[in-house]
């Protein structure tokens, strides 16, 4: 048989510390658990700042415009009033013609611009093809104009003139041309006494090309002086006046008798429908 087993005792001191462990580390963790707690479940109130103060500002005062009408003036009535045309005063034109001194006159005829010919004919016209025109100191504005130029050998073997003064007419004369406005209409008449030569047979548009034309055309006239004038050019005839055949003045000058010859030219020209005629002669 076996003896009984005695029962150990606990030491008291060690029961003692295991109880004072055990409650330390519950303490602990209660400690622990509640401020774990606090900073997940408990957080800091959110903080918002104050907006800035608005200024509320008063609208401006209304301001009233007061718009009048404006009154409508009053145009005075014009008194019309009629004069006789014999008391209406002409004031003097200043021509500045040439010296006489010089080896050749100039002489111009003005018509009516836009209105009508140096004939009194009527035609219809806008003034878009004006020009102004200087030969030799004599001025005028014109759209439908004529040169005539004599050609008799007088220009030519004059003691004042000769081949090269000839020669400063007919670039003068080509020269005026080429600068003609575009709407302007032209024309030259070379003249010996009755006989005539045209460079077109009416009136044409100047331009560049019909310029290049005057020149070559106008150049043999008068270039040597083995060749003067036009007695020998089959191109110049005595030309037909066309208008006054029952005048004593147009039967007269269809004669043809030396120192008549301006006369009968100055008529031709006429005849021609321009505004203006430029008469260079010895």
């Amino acid at each position: 048989m076996l003896p009984p087993v005695k029962k150990k005792k606990m030491n008291p001191l060690l029961m003692k510390v295991i109880v004072i462990s055990v409650g330390m580390h519950v303490i602990a963790g209660f400690i622990a658990g509640i401020i774990t707690v606090a900073n997940i479940v408990i957080q800091e109130d959110a903080q918002f700042e104050e907006p800035p103060v608005v200024e509320i500002e008063e609208p401006p005062p209304p301001v009233k415009v007061q718009i009048k009408p404006q009154q409508p003036k009053q145009q005075q009535a014009q008194r019309l009033s009629m004069r006789p045309v014999a008391n209406i005063a002409v004031a003097q034109v200043d021509v500045n013609l040439p010296d006489m001194d010089q080896s050749f006159t100039v002489s111009a005829g003005l018509g009516g611009i836009g209105g009508g010919s140096l004939l009194g004919g009527t035609r219809g016209s806008i003034g878009m093809g004006l020009s102004d025109v200087s030969v030799f100191g004599l001025k005028t504005r014109a759209e439908r104009i004529l040169f005539v130029i004599d050609a008799n050998r007088q220009m030519v073997t004059d003691k004042k003139g000769g081949l090269n003064s000839y020669k400063v007419i007919k670039d003068e004369i080509t020269d005026m041309v080429g600068n003609l406005s575009a709407g302007t209409l032209f024309n030259v008449m070379l003249q010996d006494r009755s006989r005539t030569m045209l460079f077109k047979p009416q009136l044409t548009s100047a331009g560049a090309e019909v310029h290049q034309e005057l020149i070559q055309w106008i150049n043999p006239i008068n270039a040597s002086a083995t060749k003067v004038g036009l007695e020998d050019n089959r191109l110049a005839k005595k030309p037909q006046l066309k208008t006054l055949n029952g005048e004593a003045v147009n039967t007269a000058i269809r004669h043809g008798w030396r120192g008549n010859e301006t006369g009968f030219i100055t008529q031709v020209a006429l005849e021609q429908n321009v505004d203006a005629i430029f008469f260079i002669t010895a």
